[in-house]
């Protein structure tokens, strides 16, 4: 994919250092094996897969510059080097996967 090493290198410097987490050429993983035994998370073939609606695209175009996260992106028939997407489960075109009570942000910007 165009970009990912670039878009992960991005989201790398406002994750935070101090949370257990693997990372892989194509995605961080906070979502520790404990915590998948803890809450029964498994790994499952129904997920939802949308494209984005026309005001979605269209703040996905204005933003290009940004990073915008799509939190519970499910499977999304295409990639945008400037979305995170972040989810519970891993799949090809996951940035992130964690447990959603767990903050992995560092910090965070209000517009």
């Amino acid at each position: 994919m165009k970009g990912k090493k670039e878009k992960l290198a991005r989201i790398r410097e406002i994750l935070r250092d101090n949370m257990p987490h693997t990372e892989t050429s194509k995605h961080f993983n906070f979502l520790a094996e404990e915590l998948q035994k803890k809450y029964n998370i498994v790994d499952t073939e129904n997920v939802s897969s949308n494209d984005y609606d026309p005001l979605a695209i269209a703040i996905i175009e204005e933003n290009v510059d940004g990073l915008l996260l799509d939190c519970g992106a499910g499977k999304r028939s295409h990639y945008y080097p400037h979305i995170v997407n972040f989810e519970i489960w891993l799949s090809p075109l996951l940035d992130q996967a964690q447990y959603v009570v767990l903050p992995v942000w560092r910090h965070t910007r209000k517009t």
